[in-house]
């Protein structure tokens, strides 16, 4: 039998005889492969969870699975080495060196330039997508003239809720288009694992004990978008404030939510949600995405003092939406960045056909909201609302998001207006005038899913 040796390169180099060895039909190779590797004492296996966002989406049915499907959703195929060493060595938890800094490198990158699809899974989520189609004019959703806020929503603006068209999602990724064929929002599905519902069912468990603290019960009363506790948790900038904080920092004295913020930012299982939102704002909005990545570093970089809330996420804001009744209003949240987008995740225990379904008036559609899917729109410049969920059951919520005020004193050199005018009049006149392009410019950071498809596609690399 010959055999070509193939270099680096990949091309075939000089031909050899090679006489294959014949084994037993009796010897157990892959027994003999983890016995060799049990003696290789500094080689363990590391959490698979790591970098499941980066993994394909989920292509199922948005209905919960029947026992059946339950049932044989548990059964594992073919033993792959890793997981045959995992099941047969479950006391192997730590890492080699080798191992934590690829762990490290690879972290590094996502915080650095957000989570970054294969190709091929990209093309292959683009490929399954069912782009939905609407005459939506996004050049003419209520931005402020200074673009990185919008107007705000009174509800007398639409009154038409019980004409909307129902849309009913199967659960496969659908970006929305409006009649420029810009993505303007998706329905992302959710993630191909078990463990991560189980994530899901764990960060509910999380919000519904943070709704029974001393005073986000009394606080509820007057959140504008429903009568639900809430905490927001992150860096914001507006509504009086100098400059960038951190909500919920304490200064002299403790705050009054500091505790409380601390746990549930450094809960593993909102991690996850938080990781898996932030790729698929990466996916269906990746100019907008960079947008957020390179101004916000060098906001952090500015003022060293400004807390992330997850690693590896983009966004520097999150709302917690407590359970167990929430569901909200018609509103608009115009103090975010216009042509931003916010992304949701519905959590709880509900039946997703009956209620909970996100309402879009200007899109004229209503959308089935299974729990642990995510959803991104632009929240600042959309109404968006959802349908009550019955008596009996339980829903919360978990977005995450951004302020534009932060964008505007970036652009203001990291000042106020009233900073700048006072410090260089001609800066200031200077920044007056792009802010009259910003929201036009904001719109051509918007992808085409044309564009998307193009760059997804494997074989693009190679032209």
């Amino acid at each position: 039998m010959t055999y070509f040796l193939r270099g680096r390169s990949g091309k075939p180099s000089s031909a050899c005889q090679v006489k294959p060895i014949q084994i037993a039909h009796t010897v157990d190779f892959r027994s003999l492969l983890m016995e060799a590797e049990t003696r290789e004492t500094q080689t363990f296996i590391e959490d698979e969870t790591s970098d499941v966002e980066s993994n394909i989406l989920v292509q199922q049915s948005a209905a919960e699975p029947s026992a059946a499907q339950a049932e044989s959703s548990t059964q594992k195929g073919p033993l792959s080495f890793k997981r045959s060493h995992e099941e047969g060595f479950p006391e192997a938890k730590k890492v080699s060196g080798s191992h934590r800094r690829r762990r490290t490198n690879r972290n590094e990158k996502i915080v650095a330039e957000g989570h970054t699809p294969h190709p091929k899974a990209y093309a292959s989520i683009l490929k399954a997508a069912t782009p939905l189609e609407t005459e939506l004019e996004t050049s003419e959703l209520p931005a402020t003239t200074c673009g990185t806020q919008a107007l705000h929503y009174t509800a007398e603006e639409g009154k038409d809720d019980l004409h909307l068209q129902e849309l009913l999602d199967d659960g496969i990724s659908c970006p929305i288009l409006d009649a420029e064929e810009r993505v303007v929002g998706a329905f992302c599905g959710r993630v191909s694992d078990p463990g991560y519902l189980e994530a899901c069912q764990n960060t509910y468990k999380l919000f519904e004990a943070a709704g029974e603290h001393s005073g986000l019960k009394e606080d509820a009363v007057d959140n504008r978008r429903g009568y639900f506790p809430v905490i927001n948790i992150g860096i914001t900038h507006g509504k009086g404030t100098r400059h960038p904080v951190n909500l919920h920092e304490g200064k002299n004295s403790p705050s009054k939510y500091e505790s409380l913020a601390r746990e549930i930012l450094h809960d593993p299982s909102l991690n996850r949600i938080a990781d898996f939102q932030s790729s698929c704002f990466k996916i269906w909005s990746p100019n907008v995405h960079t947008y957020y990545c390179e101004n916000l570093d060098k906001l952090y970089k500015k003022l060293p003092y400004l807390r992330r809330n997850f690693e590896k996420s983009v966004f520097p804001c999150c709302a917690v939406n407590c359970g167990p009744k929430a569901w909200t209003c018609r509103h608009r949240d115009s103090m975010n960045l216009p042509f931003g987008m916010c992304a949701i995740t519905a959590l709880g225990c509900f039946d997703h056909r009956k209620g909970g379904h996100l309402v879009l008036p200007d899109l004229k559609l209503i959308i089935e909201f299974p729990v642990g899917c995510v959803i991104l729109i632009p929240s600042a410049t959309l109404i968006h609302a959802n349908i009550p969920i019955q008596a009996h059951e339980t829903r919360a919520s978990f977005t995450q998001f951004a302020a534009g005020g932060l964008f505007r004193y970036i652009a203001n050199g990291f000042m106020t207006e009233k900073a700048l005018q006072k410090k260089d009049k001609k800066k200031y006149e200077q920044v007056r005038a792009e802010k009259k392009t910003r929201w036009s410019m904001g719109l051509k950071l918007l992808s085409k899913f044309s564009e998307l498809a193009v760059s997804s596609d494997p074989e693009s690399d190679n032209e």
